[in-house]
């Protein structure tokens, strides 16, 4: 059995699809499944609207969380898309590139923490553990000046690509395609567009957990 554990926000929890099962998380457990040929028993602790501040308190603060991510051989993380989308309503109000600088510091430094707290829970967890995340789509592909900051968000969740980490690269799958892959509320993905980003997961292995 491999005991997952999906965090982070409305992407993890599903919104957007048509129902629960066709979020990225119930289709990723089925690749997994199907991959490893073991039973994969998910705890789903997604939260809608949950900015990286929110994640960040999850890991940090929570004693329940923390015993699940001790539990875990598989977690994968959402987080970012609210940082963004709510920098980017400023900055479509203001005006102000200085609104999204702050964003992404912010973010920064709390996805840095989010992954070296992960990391110190499971530091005397002798079983290997595999950590995959994802990078940003844009859900404002017609609006001046956000296209740049996606992909300063996406250049640090990417720089954390290592040995038991792996970031699956979802921003190009959505290029274009955002009438074809967005849910009638044009920032969540529909279910296609979770099926290929829980593709997109399976598509990085299972090294070094299998």
């Amino acid at each position: 059995m491999i005991n997952y554990l999906a965090l982070g926000d409305s992407l993890t929890v599903g919104v957007g699809a048509p129902s629960p099962q066709y979020g990225f998380v119930p289709r990723y457990i089925s690749m997994t499944n199907k991959e490893l040929k073991k039973y994969v028993f998910c705890e789903n602790i997604g939260v809608s609207g949950a900015t990286s501040d929110d994640v960040l308190d999850m890991v940090s603060n929570s004693e329940e969380i923390q015993v699940l991510i001790m539990q875990s051989e598989l977690i994968s993380i959402t987080v970012g898309g609210n940082d963004m989308k709510n920098a980017a309503l400023q900055f479509l109000r203001s005006k102000n590139q200085s609104v999204l600088a702050a964003a992404l510091k912010r973010f920064n430094c709390n996805f840095d923490n989010i992954i070296d707290t992960i990391h110190r829970i499971k530091r005397y967890d002798r079983k290997n553990y595999i950590l995959r995340g994802m990078n940003l789509y844009n859900p404002f592909p017609n609006t001046a000046g956000t296209e740049a900051w996606v992909r300063r968000f996406n250049q640090h969740i990417q720089s954390f690509e290592g040995k038991n980490i792996r970031i699956a690269n979802i921003y190009p799958i959505f290029v274009g395609r955002e009438k074809e892959l967005l849910s009638s509320d044009k920032f969540h993905p529909n279910g296609k567009g979770y099926y290929l980003m829980a593709q997109s997961l399976n598509e990085l292995g299972y090294y070094p957990l299998y």
